[in-house]
C-alpha cells in the first residue's frame, strides 16, 4: 500500500510539472531574436560558435530537403501538391529497428493510395542509393512503408 501511495504521490508530482511547464511555455515567444539576447553587446566567442552551429544546421536542413523534393519529382506527378505529399510523407510516425548492420525505418500506413505509392517509390528510391549513416556504428538506412493498416 505505502508503494502505490508513493507513486500516486510522484505522479501527481509529475502532472503537477508538466502543469506548470505548460503553463511557462504558453508564455514564452516561438521566437527569439539574437539582437535582443544581445542588447547592444558585442557577440562572445561561444555565442558566435553557436550562431554558426545553428546557421550550419539550417543550411543542411535546407538543401537536404531540396534535394529529397529532386527525389521524389519522380514519384509523384502532380507537382503542384509535391512539397504538401512530401511533407506528409516525412512527419508520418514509424518504427525504427536495427537489424544487423541496417537501420530499418518503417513509416506507418498511409490511407491516400496516391500518396502510398509516392511514399513507396521514394522509399525504392532512397534505398537504390545505399545510404549509410557517417560514424562510428557506420549503420546502411533502409526505408519501407507498412504494407497493411
Amino acid at each position: 500500500m505505502e508503494k502505490v501511495s508513493a507513486l500516486q504521490t510522484a505522479l501527481a508530482d509529475k502532472q503537477n510539472d508538466i502543469a506548470l511547464f505548460q503553463q511557462k511555455l504558453s508564455t514564452l515567444p516561438d521566437k527569439v531574436s539574437i539582437i535582443d539576447i544581445l542588447k547592444g553587446r558585442p557577440m562572445s566567442r561561444c555565442d558566435l560558435e553557436k550562431k554558426k552551429l545553428y546557421d550550419l544546421m539550417q543550411f543542411m536542413a535546407y538543401h537536404s530537403r531540396e534535394r529529397l523534393i529532386e527525389l521524389f519529382q519522380d514519384c509523384y506527378n502532380d507537382h503542384r501538391d509535391i512539397n504538401k505529399v512530401l511533407q506528409m510523407i516525412t512527419r508520418l510516425p514509424g518504427l525504427v529497428k536495427l537489424v544487423g548492420q541496417t537501420l530499418i525505418v518503417m513509416l506507418e500506413w498511409i490511407e491516400n493510395r496516391k500518396h502510398r505509392q509516392a511514399a513507396k517509390q521514394l522509399c525504392r528510391k532512397l534505398n537504390q542509393l545505399n545510404i549509410t549513416m557517417v560514424g562510428p556504428l557506420n549503420l546502411r538506412l533502409s526505408f519501407h512503408v507498412v504494407r497493411f493498416p
